[in-house]
């Protein structure tokens, strides 16, 4: 099975600190689950950003 690596924005990355630890549990749950299905299900990426995907 291959690791994958999730990289947020800095946007993303603070509106993440700011859920409650409920909700941010409930979205890690979430991701994790759409990862493991298909985690090439996201919006391919273009120019300088090709070769990785937009959830």
């Amino acid at each position: 099975m291959s690791n994958y690596k999730v990289i947020f924005s800095k946007k993303a990355s603070k509106d993440i600190k700011e859920l409650t630890d409920k909700k941010r549990q409930k979205f890690k749950q979430i991701l994790k689950t759409i990862l493991s299905i298909n985690p090439y299900s996201g919006k391919h990426l273009k120019g300088e950003l090709k070769g990785l995907y937009s959830y």
